[in-house]
């Protein structure tokens, strides 16, 4: 039994990942990661929730194995057990939610009939900003190897939220620099008043989507998965970005696209 396990998480993983790597609709990515978290933990139901932007309450973005709840439903931060999870950055567990001591676990059973919960926070740079959970109907015993398949599909949904949200910073950078351009009466000039060469105007479409991402703030590792690519990959591309724009350092390409930018 124990090898076939492991072959449906390797395969699982490798369907995230190829997901990921495509740039599949974050909609769907999103339940097919709950779909993927409830077969690996044998679990009758998942949702993924993210924080919205106020930061009071969180909206239901992936749901699997349940017609009761549909995705766009808040759930409010204060007093519940997603609060929970995203104040104290930590998994949270119950193996059996009508005997748990704490009121807001209790309360799960009589909205959604689970009685085995486990949750575990989806995390960026700044901290957790939603949340993966899992449950059954019955009491569940957890085992360390459910919280483990949570947390790496907690980070691949992770991963694709942020990459989604770099995309949609690069359209819009892109949109804007097109309205300047509409608007200039003379060709741009770098900021120490050379003009930046025609180096950029001829960059290759990978090595030019490479530092539309760098612009908007992705890290290499960021940009690997985004793209998928190797982070060696990305090195090369990065390490060839500087030798065509003759900028010594990472920080220093990204300020002088910036500038030109501007």
């Amino acid at each position: 039994m124990v090898p076939s396990v492991r072959r449906a998480e390797i395969r699982v993983h490798r369907q995230v990942t190829a997901a990921i790597a495509v740039g599949t609709a974050v909609e769907t990515l999103l339940r097919l990661i709950a779909g993927a978290a409830a077969r690996l933990c044998a679990s009758d139901f998942a949702a993924i929730t993210l924080l919205t932007g106020d930061g009071d309450s969180l909206e239901l973005a992936g749901v699997f194995g349940t017609r009761a709840v549909e995705p766009g439903l808040r759930v409010p931060v204060s007093g519940s057990l997603n609060g929970l999870v995203i104040k104290s950055g930590r998994s949270v567990r119950s193996s059996d939610a009508l005997r748990d001591p704490r009121p807001v676990v209790r309360e799960i059973p009589r909205r959604s009939g689970a009685r085995g919960i486990l949750m575990v926070p989806l995390r960026n740079p700044h901290g957790p900003f939603g949340t993966l959970a899992v449950a059954k109907r019955v009491p569940w015993r957890f085992t360390d190897r459910d919280a483990a398949l949570l947390t790496q599909l907690a980070d691949s949904a992770s991963i694709a939220i942020q990459n989604a949200q770099l995309r949609a910073r690069i359209r819009g950078d892109r949109r804007k620099r097109g309205a300047r351009a509409a608007v200039t009466d003379g060709p741009p000039t770098h900021a120490e008043g050379r003009a930046p060469g025609r180096a950029l105007d001829h960059l290759p479409p990978r090595e030019r989507e490479i530092l539309d991402l760098l612009v908007a703030g992705g890290t290499l590792k960021q940009i690997a998965a985004s793209l998928g690519l190797s982070p060696r990959t990305v090195e090369h591309n990065v390490e060839r970005l500087k030798l065509r724009l003759h900028q010594p350092t990472l920080h220093a390409l990204v300020g002088y696209e910036l500038k030109r930018g501007q």
